[in-house]
């Protein structure tokens, strides 16, 4: 028998409860609003409203070296590999950023781990594979913050690297690397910061800010924040 147990984030039932009445939700969907740790129906309201404003791509605080990398490969035709990850949220990353550079100009290259062979996030086989087919710029998505050695790796080969993530440090942090969430780094330069507004995010709004920056493209216009979920960061080593 499965002895392994979930473990509840705890939520307050009279605010789920008068999220399921105020809101007219599903009684669950007030328990997750009620856990995510919203206190009134306003916060809510204002969480999940589509808001035409999308907020200023550069409060990341090292976008503006997104940009310059990005725009030197679109001016000069530079190969971009973009790497993802096999799960909903690496593919669909690596599917907007490949879409909105191809609007922008450039054809880039998208490269899905597979589930047995590279395995999950960066690998050294992945990177490998890709310097040997020539210089490139790498963007990941969806990963490349718990992989230090591999993005060290690429940058050894002579690939620059973005590195774009929202997952946790799963150990302790790199000793050499700040510690924030989205990752942008070439390859001999260490930056840190980040003001973004929002603490709900899914990926994909790293790739879409960094294609909005670039070269503003209504793919990127018409992401609302309301849906995206997890906290997350844009890094720079």
């Amino acid at each position: 028998m499965d002895s392994s147990a979930w473990t509840a984030t705890p939520f307050s039932w009279e605010l789920a409860e008068r999220f399921h009445r105020e809101l007219n939700v599903p009684l669950v969907v007030g328990i997750v609003l009620a856990a995510r740790g919203f206190r009134t129906a306003g916060e809510i309201q204002a969480f999940i409203d589509v808001d035409p404003d999308v907020p200023d791509p550069f409060l990341f605080a090292h976008m503006e070296q997104v940009t310059a990398l990005l725009r030197d490969a679109v001016d000069s035709g530079r190969r971009v590999v973009v790497h993802g990850d096999y799960d909903v949220d690496g593919i669909s990353a690596a599917a907007l950023m490949v879409r909105g550079l191809a609007d922008l100009g450039l054809e880039a290259e998208a490269y899905l781990p597979s589930r047995f062979a590279q395995g999950y996030g960066l690998s050294r086989t992945a990177v490998e594979e890709i310097a040997a087919a020539g210089d490139a710029l790498l963007v990941t998505v969806d990963c490349g913050v718990n992989y230090p050695e591999e993005v060290a790796l690429a940058r050894s080969l002579g690939l620059d690297v973005v590195v774009t993530d929202h997952h946790q440090l799963a150990g302790p942090r790199p000793s050499a690397r700040p510690s924030i969430q989205v990752w942008v780094t070439t390859r001999a330069r260490i930056c840190a910061g980040w003001a973004w507004p929002s603490r709900f995010s899914t990926h994909c709004t790293s790739p879409a800010m960094a294609i909005r920056a670039t070269g503003f493209h209504p793919i990127c216009a018409s992401i609302s924040i309301w849906w995206l979920w997890a906290p997350w960061p844009i890094w720079c080593p």
